[in-house]
């Protein structure tokens, strides 16, 4: 009990169903009173869309790690990772269930998209060639404004060795602004880039 008390996840143990047994942190998580809890129907804290594969689940006796929905007593819906365990209690055959609330999990994750996106859009508005290598100088991003600059789209380039794109007679000194880069070090560089249809101009980056 100590323990169940301590950690930050929901733990319960129902029997068909019926809860017999919680922590704190799941009356917590749901804004219950421990009272308020026992003996009610598991399907009380679920979110009414989930309750027919919660159901099945139940039945099946799965033990499957999964994603779903819970709805606390205000009413909100809450995304929670659950874990189950078949085992016995008091004599009975019980299921242990364990969740884990994913509220901060999945804003961070959508934090990081509207991020990415952002600056996606950002990059798609400028002008110039902005483009990112890995450390074999293999194209890992290339901005849409590329393919009117070089003639090539952006699907052709991804993949491809920064090189291939670069005047013959200008490879070396290319080759050596990208070891310097490596090192952690930037400098301005200026070369030569072969078009698509075999046009040469001059590139100024850093």
């Amino acid at each position: 009990r100590a323990l169940s008390d301590a950690t930050f996840e929901g733990i319960l143990i129902h029997h068909k169903g019926v809860i017999l047994k919680t922590n704190k942190a799941f009356a917590k998580m749901f804004g219950y009173k421990m009272k308020e809890i026992l003996g009610r129907n598991i399907m009380k804290f679920v979110a009414p869309r989930c309750r027919q594969t919660i159901a099945g689940k139940i039945r099946s006796g799965t033990e499957k790690t999964h994603r779903t929905f819970r709805i606390r007593k205000d009413g909100v819906l809450l995304p929670v990772e659950v874990a189950l365990k078949n085992s016995r209690f008091k004599g009975i055959d019980v299921r242990v269930v364990v969740l884990q609330d994913l509220t901060k999990h999945l804003k961070a994750q959508e934090d990081i998209r509207a991020s990415t996106e952002k600056y996606r859009d950002l990059v798609e508005n400028l002008h110039a060639v902005i483009f990112a290598v890995d450390r074999k100088g293999k194209i890992t991003f290339i901005s849409k404004s590329s393919e009117e600059f070089s003639g090539f789209s952006v699907a052709e380039q991804i993949g491809k060795v920064f090189l291939h794109y670069i005047h013959p007679e200008d490879r070396n000194s290319a080759r050596k602004v990208f070891k310097t880069a490596l090192k952690g070090h930037s400098e301005k560089f200026e070369c030569r880039v072969v078009t698509k249809t075999g046009s040469v101009k001059w590139i100024t980056g850093h």
